[in-house]
């Protein structure tokens, strides 16, 4: 009987440990994108970099990698 219960025990042990690997694994793993889903990329008007557009600044139609280009295009366009 003391030998199947420290079976038992191992073999509950061993399904914790792998249940928390999963769990972690799950958790350190970033979501997948919605199937069929795509972002399109958008053009800084300032350094001509693209980005996605949920990422983009916009201002007057134009788009902005960043708010530092965005301040820097407006001070080119009040000069």
């Amino acid at each position: 009987m003391g030998l199947f219960r420290l079976l038992l025990l191992a073999l509950l042990a061993w399904v914790i440990w792998r249940l928390f690997r999963h769990y972690q694994q799950r958790k350190a793993t970033p979501p997948a994108a919605a199937p069929g889903h795509t972002d399109t990329m958008v053009r800084c008007a300032l350094c001509d970099v693209h980005v996605p557009s949920r990422d983009a600044l916009r201002h007057q139609g134009h788009h902005f990698c960043s708010p530092l280009h965005q301040q820097r295009w407006l001070e080119r366009i009040d000069d």
